[in-house]
């Protein structure tokens, strides 16, 4: 299909803005309909709004620095702030760096390469709740995580990889079932969304396979009782469950029926988030297979 050889010629030239790439995949997803697709578009462009939304592509590692003011007028400049220091649930605010703005955003600090790295502050409330823990007789007066311009173009060349690597393979795919691409089965397309730009994190349980058919088999239409089984199985909490709950009660009156409403998909988005980054019962291919599945067998899509 000309559009995905297209997109495939955009992704590769360092001098594309990386929003106009991603926008030459809306158009294409406006005749796939992918919703796991959509909601990573819409995230990439207009920014991430929690956390738990992040791909492993937008969490890297960093360290924190800051200035502290002492007594009449002494002063500690540009200090690196120690990870143990803080409570361990403030911790990463000195380790990792969540990068949740639009992706424009990092390809024009790529482009601009004014300056080695660039900062994200600490909430000044932060700044004030550890201030007195570091220097004896100094306050930490303001505080920011250092990014390196290194990590700012691995962000930026790690989006443009995937999406090549999803423009081609979603090519490759198609051959199979001639040039148009509405012919392509969405489970196709999630199954692409998920190992390839989400990221697998390679750990798949001796249960996987069950998890698959459970997903495919035993999932009717407004069955939650076995939806909820799937999710479980996967590795998700109660609390993510009732989320999901939550988004599919929410979409009924949102959504046309005919695909999955963005309550709905939004969910999904965060869940393959929290799959990328390990600790669930198995690896993002087989959860993605299984959650997409399930989700569209309960919607009565499949």
């Amino acid at each position: 299909m000309h559009l995905l050889r297209e997109i495939a010629d955009l992704a590769v030239s360092s001098h594309e803005p990386l929003s106009n790439v991603l926008r030459k995949c809306v158009i294409l997803n406006a005749t796939l309909k992918n919703a796991t697709l959509r909601n990573w578009l819409q995230l990439e462009l207009n920014g991430y709004t929690s956390a738990e939304q992040l791909p492993d592509h937008r969490i890297i590692r960093t360290q924190a620095k800051g200035h502290f003011s002492g007594p009449f007028g002494a002063a500690i400049n540009n200090a690196t702030l120690p990870p143990i220091v803080l409570p361990e649930k403030l911790r990463h605010w000195a380790t990792c760096a969540r990068l949740t703005q639009p992706i424009a955003a990092y390809d024009a600090a790529v482009k601009a390469r004014g300056q080695d790295s660039l900062k994200i502050p600490w909430p000044q409330d932060l700044v004030v709740y550890v201030q007195g823990d570091f220097y004896e007789g100094y306050a930490l007066a303001q505080a920011w995580q250092v990014l390196p311009i290194s990590s700012i173009i691995s962000l930026c060349d790690t989006v443009r990889n995937r999406v090549l690597e999803f423009a081609l393979e979603i090519d490759e795919t198609l051959a199979g079932y001639g040039e148009n691409v509405k012919s392509l089965p969405n489970e196709e397309v999630t199954k692409s969304v998920t190992t390839i730009i989400y990221g697998d994190n390679n750990f798949v349980s001796g249960s996987a396979r069950d998890i698959i058919n459970g997903a495919n088999n035993s999932v009717s239409k407004g069955d939650w009782s076995s939806l909820e089984k799937v999710v479980a199985a996967v590795g998700f909490e109660q609390e993510d469950i009732q989320s999901l709950k939550n988004a599919l009660e929410a979409d009924k009156t949102a959504s046309d029926g005919k695909e999955m409403g963005e309550q709905t998909a939004s969910w999904m988005a965060r869940a393959f988030g929290k799959v990328s980054k390990g600790g669930m019962k198995v690896g993002l291919d087989v959860a993605g297979g299984a959650l997409t599945a399930a989700v569209t067998s309960y919607l009565g899509l499949s």
